[in-house]
């Protein structure tokens, strides 16, 4: 679970990153997301402004950043120091930037190998390095933190049935009085 979380977060801190990138090289903002959708749309995707392409490059982006966070917590154990951590965050994560862009994205998603900056994604994969190296504080987080067992609420006494409600309320105390109307508050008012 710790590491579905780092990958989730550092998927969308790399969004936020390929958002700004791409608009301070001058491009479009969502250029960079909807170049991830033609790995599903194909050239449908490969549009300029922000609509289902965006979405589904997001979406795609976020579930493959839920990946490596759980393939990266099952090879790290939550025990493992921060510094350490963070720099196998750095080393996996560069690790699967060579797999991906050497091998994997040519072969599913042509129009992205073509098309993408490669230093943008290499910075988009610094960042999610160091997000991964997060994964232990997470899980030490949830360690010393687990949720507690459910507690089945007790039924409310009731008062003992020799008890009774008095007989004549007086007005001060009677719940069910209506409030005085407007015109009456003006009447007194006078």
């Amino acid at each position: 679970m710790a590491g579905l979380q780092a990958g989730v977060l550092a998927g969308v801190f790399s969004a936020i990153w390929l958002v700004i990138e791409s608009a301070r090289a001058g491009r479009h903002a969502w250029s960079a997301l909807n170049l991830i959708s033609t790995a599903m749309l194909g050239r449908s995707g490969f549009t300029l402004f922000f609509g289902l392409p965006t979405l589904a490059g997001f979406s795609l982006h976020l579930v493959v950043a839920g990946i490596h966070g759980m393939i990266f917590a099952a090879l790290l154990s939550p025990r493992t120091r921060p510094l350490v951590a963070t720099n196998a965050g750095l080393l996996f994560s560069f690790g699967c930037y060579f797999f991906t862009f050497g091998w994997l994205i040519s072969r599913i998603a042509p129009m992205m190998a073509r098309n993408a900056s490669r230093l943008e994604w290499a910075g988009v994969h610094l960042l999610v390095g160091m997000m991964l190296g997060l994964y232990p504080d997470f899980a030490r987080g949830l360690l010393r933190h687990p949720l507690p067992p459910p507690v089945e609420a007790a039924p409310p006494e009731l008062p003992p049935a020799s008890e009774t409600a008095p007989a004549d309320p007086t007005p001060e105390t009677n719940p069910l009085e209506a409030p005085p109307s407007s015109e009456t508050l003006r009447e007194t008012e006078f």
